[in-house]
């Protein structure tokens, strides 16, 4: 690949003889004559790389999957039927293999434990049937939430009419997770016997997060409240969950050697490669994938944004909320603050119709997906960035089709317009699609009807596209949020980053290392937009 020349813009004067502190204006091809004193543009804009690789390791630490969810975002199919243990008696003392660990996670998250829990060690096959998902394991009532989603997914693009969604669970469940936190029996359950490895050791510090969360702030009472809710989500929730674990998992992993870290580094890769070639063997959709994925995908950056704001303190304070919506996956600073949503009351269906499930809400980071499975993604995330709230209901047609209806509120005119162009432009590619704007109410309502044995299916290379354009917009804004640059400062360059030609051609290249002419581009044009987005926010 040529090397990439810097956006248009003010960069540090590379001219020798420049005095410290001095910029100068380069023009797209040439420095020019223009120089400026000295401004605050002193941490580059790392380039925009996923933050994991494409082989998803994030399984192995799914922390409260097995007792909470058979869900697909706002597309919901939550268990009620459970195959955890009673709630066991707490022991006096930890496991001693765990008890270290106990005691570094309780100093770093800033948290005592009221009592340890115990730890139970299960072989593979029967960690396997723990956490195995099947339409014959479920209840009725299950059962019908399950047909409900696969059909709320097929009318919205996103599952043909032969993926099997429980498979896809139960493929993603056993193939990846070593270990979990049963809220409901409060007990932490290992996957293998023997002595702990590395990656297990890594998983506890994620899992006994989540017990410290549970003893101070009732994983169950706050789930039960948001999923009461008409407005707040439940992936909202687990990625501030999540992504709590995740930061003191990552913060556990950085207090050890580097043998150690090397050691977890080479583990944990060899167990993501596992987990996508069983996947991908058995066709686990790709909805499945991101939307299981999304909490430790997209909560890391969320809690780096929270903790940026006020540490651990702004961490609990979060977490008592009780009301997060999707749209921090969208724009993490987000979570910082009540939500302000937009109330929408559930679409009216055609005469003769019969309703499908029960209404729910699609959410922004729902909404971005439907539309990038299809569109532009930057042209997705725009529409998507207009959300202000939503409901939606799936229904079967006169003539048996699988339909659903939503209604989208903007905040503006402007986003009912952009909204609305980009599904009308979504509709284009879907047959029975249609939309209809209301922008004198700033909301736009889409319908979509499929057959049962529909194969309309997503573009997974879309979709993939789309996640790492998120995941390097919401990286770039936490980097800065967490140097401590203003919230307008960090939110317009991170907006414009991803827009950068550079940047977009290094998206586009995938999991590839970059040159160091790559690097140093990439950072100059951070560089430079950091200096206008300064500019025009202010540097405080």
């Amino acid at each position: 690949m040529a090397p990439l020349q810097p956006l248009p813009g003010w960069y540090q004067d590379p001219l020798p003889g420049a005095p410290a502190g001095r910029y100068r204006y380069w023009s797209g091809t040439r420095w020019t004559e223009h120089v400026a004193g000295q401004v605050e543009v002193e941490v580059p804009v790392p380039p925009p790389l996923p933050s994991r690789p494409r082989t998803r390791p994030w399984l192995v630490a799914i922390g409260l999957a097995v007792a909470v969810i058979i869900a697909v975002g706002g597309f919901f199919v939550t268990r009620s039927d459970s195959k955890t243990a009673t709630s066991s008696s707490s022991p006096s003392a930890w496991d001693p293999q765990v008890a270290p660990i106990a005691a570094k996670v309780a100093a770093l998250r800033g948290l005592s434990f009221d009592h340890p829990v115990p730890v139970r060690y299960l072989t593979d096959d029967e960690f396997r049937k723990r956490v195995g998902v099947s339409s014959s394991s479920l209840s009725a009532a299950a059962r019908r939430r399950l047909v409900a989603g696969e059909a709320t997914l097929r009318a919205f693009g996103l599952l043909d009419g032969q993926t099997d969604l429980a498979k896809s669970f139960d493929t993603a469940n056993e193939s990846g997770i070593l270990a979990y936190y049963d809220p409901d029996a409060r007990e932490v359950v290992v996957r293998g016997t023997g002595p702990l490895d590395i990656e297990r050791k890594a998983v506890l510090a994620h899992e006994l997060t989540h017990v410290l969360q549970d003893q101070h702030f009732g994983l169950r009472s706050i789930r039960a409240d948001v999923a009461r809710s008409k407005t707040a989500s439940s992936a909202a929730l687990t990625a501030l969950i999540e992504g709590d674990a995740e930061r003191i998992k990552g913060a556990w992993l950085a207090g050890l050697s580097k043998a150690d870290r090397d050691a977890f580094d080479a583990a944990w890769k060899q167990v993501g490669a596992s987990i996508n070639g069983e996947e991908d063997a058995a066709g686990t959709a790709e909805i499945v994938r991101i939307e299981q994925g999304k909490p430790y995908v997209f909560g890391p950056e969320v809690l780096k944004v929270v903790t940026a704001d006020g540490g651990n303190g702004a961490v609990d304070d979060a977490l008592r909320r009780h009301n997060p919506t999707d749209a921090i996956f969208l724009d993490p600073t987000a979570a910082l603050r009540d939500p302000d949503v937009v109330s929408v009351p559930v679409p009216s269906i055609e005469h003769g119709a019969r309703q499908v499930g029960t209404p729910d809400g699609l959410g922004a980071f729902d909404l971005f997906t439907v539309l990038a499975a299809r569109l532009d993604r930057q042209v997705a995330l725009d529409a998507a960035d207009t959300w202000a709230g939503d409901r939606y209901t799936t229904y079967r047609s006169a003539n048996n089709d699988e339909c659903v209806r939503t209604t989208i509120a903007t905040r503006s005119t402007a986003g009912a317009k952009t909204l609305a162009g980009a599904l009308d432009a979504w509709a284009r590619t879907m047959p029975g699609a249609r939309v209809t704007p209301d922008l004198a109410r700033s909301r736009v309502t889409m319908t979509s009807c499929v057959n049962g044995s529909s194969t309309q299916t997503p573009d997974n290379d879309k979709l993939k596209a789309a996640m790492d354009l998120l995941e390097a917009r919401n990286a770039t804004l936490a980097n800065l949020l967490s140097r401590k640059y203003p919230e307008a400062v960090a939110e317009c360059v991170s907006q414009r980053y991803v827009r950068a030609p550079a940047v977009v051609a290094v998206l586009d290249q995938g999991d590839v290392e970059l040159t160091q002419t790559e690097q140093d581009a990439l950072h100059a044009v951070g560089n430079g937009i950091l200096k206008t987005c300064t500019d025009l926010h202010g540097s405080s």
